[in-house]
C-alpha cells in the first residue's frame, strides 16, 4: 500500500482562557499545528501476562533490518534491540527509554486487540523498524526523500518500507517560540546579573527566573503529550499491518485504518482485549464540531451536523484523506468515534468485519464494496444509524479538562 494520507493531531480550538496556565494553551497550538502524513497508513505496559506470538526469530532477519536502518541512516546512528522493534536513533538514551516503552505497550495493546477479534497475530519476522531522529535537519531530510512535508510531520509510518520515523519533539518547529523565549529570558537575567541585579525584584530578575523554571516545565510536558499522540498513532499503524489486523497491498477502508489507530492514542489497558478507554481528545473534537456545549446537552439542543462528513462518503471516499482542503480535525474525530461505537456496541459484528478484511469483490469498484461490505456488517447508513450513533457517542462522559485535552 503506498498511497499517502493526512491526519491531525487533536485540536484545542477555543483559545486561552485568562485562568489557563500557559502550557496548556501552548500545547493545543502545538497539536493544532502538528500535522502528520501517514502512508498506509506512553501507553502504560501492563504488567499482566500477554501470551506471546510463538516465533523463532532469525538472527539474519534482524540483519536484514538492520541493514536497511544503516543504509538510511548511515553508521554513527546507535542501534537498539527491544522485544519487538529495533531502533536507530542518534541522540542519548535517556531521550529512548520512554519513547520505547510506549512502542512496546502500544505493541501489546494490539496484540490483545487482535486476540479478542478472534485474529490470531502474524509472527513478525525480525523487528518492527524504528527512526528516532534527534535533529529536525535529519529528520527533515529523510522526511522529504520519502515525499513528506517535514513541516508538518511530526512522526509517520510509510508502508513502502514498512518503517516508522519521528523526530524528538524538543527540537520541532512548533516548540520552537518556547524554545526562544527561554533562551531570551536566560541572556536577560545574565544581563541583569553582570550589572549586579540578579537578585532585585525591581529589575524583574526574580520574575525571570521563575518564568525561566515555569517554561522549562511547560515545555517538558508539551512535549511529553506531543510525542505520546504521534508515537502512539503511527505505532499503532506499524503494529495493526504487521501483526495482521490490516492487510498489506489490500483494499483497507482508510477510515478504519485511522479510526482504530486513534484507539491506542490513550492507553488501552483492557486485559481483554477489548477498546474501554474513551480518546477525550478526539471526542473534544467532534464535540467541537457539532457545536456541543461543554454543560449537558439538552434533547433540544440543534447539532451542527453540516460539519460532519455524510456517512456514505466517510465509507467510501478514501481520498478524503489526503484532501487537503478537508478539516482533518473533525474527520478523524469523525472516524475515532465510528470505530469506537462499532466495537462497543456490535462486537461480534465489528470482529468479523475486521476478519474478513476488505478485499475487493469481483466486478465491483472498491466504494461499491466497502458500502456493502458494512452494510452487511452494521446495517444500511443512513440517517437512522447516523442518529443512534451520535446520541451514543455523546452520552460519553467528557472531561474538558483532561490531560489528553
Amino acid at each position: 500500500m503506498t498511497s499517502e494520507k493526512r491526519i491531525k493531531t487533536p485540536s484545542n480550538k477555543r483559545g486561552r482562557n485568562p485562568q489557563e496556565p500557559l502550557a496548556w494553551h501552548l500545547w493545543g497550538v502545538c497539536f493544532r499545528n502538528a500535522v502528520i502524513f501517514a502512508a498506509g497508513v506512553a501507553l502504560v505496559i501492563s504488567f499482566r501476562q500477554v501470551p506471546r506470538i510463538e516465533a523463532q526469530q532469525d538472527q539474519s532477519d534482524e540483519k536484514t533490518t538492520a541493514s536497511q536502518l544503516r543504509a538510511i541512516v548511515g553508521e554513527n546512528f546507535h542501534i537498539r534491540l527491544t522485544e519487538h522493534f529495533m531502533v536507530a536513533y542518534d541522540g542519548t538514551y535517556e531521550d529512548l527509554r520512554l519513547p520505547v516503552g510506549r512502542l512496546e505497550g502500544t505493541y501489546l495493546a494490539v496484540v490483545r486487540f487482535a486476540r479478542a477479534c478472534g485474529i490470531t497475530p502474524k509472527a513478525v519476522a525480525g523487528k518492527l523498524a524504528i527512526i528516532f531522529y534527534d535533529r529536525f535537519d535529519d529528520y527533515a531530510r529523510y522526511a522529504r526523500k520519502m515525499k513528506m512535508d517535514p513541516n508538518r510531520v511530526a512522526g509517520f509510518y510509510h508502508s513502502a518500507n514498512n518503517i516508522a520515523a519521528f523526530v524528538n519533539a524538543v527540537h520541532s518547529p512548533d516548540i520552537k517560540p518556547i524554545n526562544d523565549a527561554i533562551v531570551d529570558a536566560e541572556r536577560t537575567l545574565r544581563d541583569l546579573a553582570q550589572r549586579g541585579h540578579a537578585n532585585d525584584p525591581r529589575q524583574d530578575a526574580i520574575f525571570l527566573q521563575q518564568e525561566i523554571a515555569t517554561w522549562r516545565s511547560e515545555r517538558d510536558q508539551i512535549v511529553e503529550r506531543y510525542n505520546r499522540f504521534v508515537l502512539q498513532h503511527e505505532a499503532a499503524h506499524q503494529v495493526l499491518f504487521n501483526v495482521g489486523v490490516h492487510r498489506h497491498h489490500s483494499n483497507n477502508p482508510q477510515w478504519l485504518i485511522e479510526g482504530l489507530a486513534c484507539q491506542f492514542e490513550v492507553s488501552q489497558t483492557g486485559p481483554e482485549g477489548k477498546l474501554i478507554r474513551v480518546n477525550q481528545a478526539r471526542l473534544g473534537d467532534l464535540r467541537d464540531a457539532l457545536a456541543v456545549p461543554v454543560t449537558r446537552l439538552n434533547p433540544g439542543d440543534r447539532l451542527r451536523k453540516e460539519k460532519l462528513i455524510p456517512l456514505v462518503k466517510l465509507l467510501t471516499d478514501d481520498g478524503l484523506f489526503v484532501d487537503t482542503t478537508q478539516d482533518h480535525t473533525t474527520l478523524y474525530a469523525q472516524s475515532w468515534a465510528l470505530v469506537f461505537y462499532l466495537h462497543r456496541n456490535f462486537p461480534d459484528a465489528f470482529a468479523q468485519f475486521l476478519r474478513d478484511g476488505s478485499q475487493q469483490g469481483q466486478g465491483k469498484t472498491k466504494a461499491a464494496f466497502d458500502l456493502e461490505h458494512f452494510t452487511t456488517a452494521f446495517g444500511k447508513p443512513d440517517q437512522k444509524f447516523l442518529e443512534n450513533f451520535l446520541a451514543w457517542t455523546l452520552k460519553l462522559r467528557f472531561d474538558p479538562t483532561a490531560t489528553e485535552r
